[in-house]
């Protein structure tokens, strides 16, 4: 079983990262983490769970977690410093992060496995990764082309016809963005430190790891 902690806990995502979470039968939701100084106790917010404040992370959770954050940029270094403090692995959705941050994430990674992606819809790395078995198994000089089509007259592209389309979409499936977090959360459970995408879960996914 999988002890994991979801930061950022409070947000539209965090809630929909509770009930993925709350829902698996590897998984056991270990806790709850919001901003300092937002504490809630059990039954207020959850009603199993307290939430937490971020600087109380290391005290109260299990040592081993996963750590799921889907918040913001500003939090990273308060939560870098906790999850150290708690040998635990990470996985996250935040984006924003300055190249300062991105240093500063690396170089956890050297000590615990990192997961970081922008989007967790496993269908455009899985996409990448067929893009390269068909490069490397087409022979060589064969030309390739990307199309896409329009009328001639057309301006904005992609149509916003297409964009009301792929929301309506969303709408009526809010967790196809979600679908590569709990592989993530598994892989990052199990991985060596490292800085990974979503495409190394992929990968040990076709491998059988």
């Amino acid at each position: 079983m999988i002890d994991v902690v979801v930061h950022g806990a409070q947000g539209r995502m965090g809630r929909l990262l509770t009930a993925l979470v709350a829902a698996a039968d590897d998984c056991r939701l270990a806790g709850l983490v919001t901003e300092p100084g937002r504490d809630a106790a059990v039954g207020e917010f959850h009603p199993e769970l307290a939430l937490i404040g971020q600087d109380r992370m290391a005290a109260e959770l299990p040592a081993g977690c996963v750590i799921i954050d889907f918040s913001l940029a500003p939090a990273l270094e308060g939560l870098l410093a906790q999850a150290r403090e708690l040998n635990a692995g990470l996985v996250s959705g935040t984006t924003g992060f300055s190249p300062a941050q991105q240093k500063k994430l690396a170089a956890f990674a050297q000590e615990r496995a990192v997961l970081h992606a922008s989007n967790f819809s496993i269908g455009i790395p899985a996409l990448q990764m067929l893009l390269q078995l068909l490069a490397r198994t087409l022979p060589r000089g064969f030309d390739a082309e990307q199309v896409e089509t329009h009328h001639i007259t057309k301006v904005d592209r992609p149509s916003g016809t297409a964009r009301h389309l792929a929301e309506a979409y969303r709408q009526v499936r809010p967790g196809q963005f979600l679908r590569g977090v709990l592989p993530a959360v598994r892989f990052v459970s199990a991985a060596q430190p490292g800085l990974y995408s979503l495409t190394d879960v992929l990968q040990g996914l076709a491998a059988g790891c």
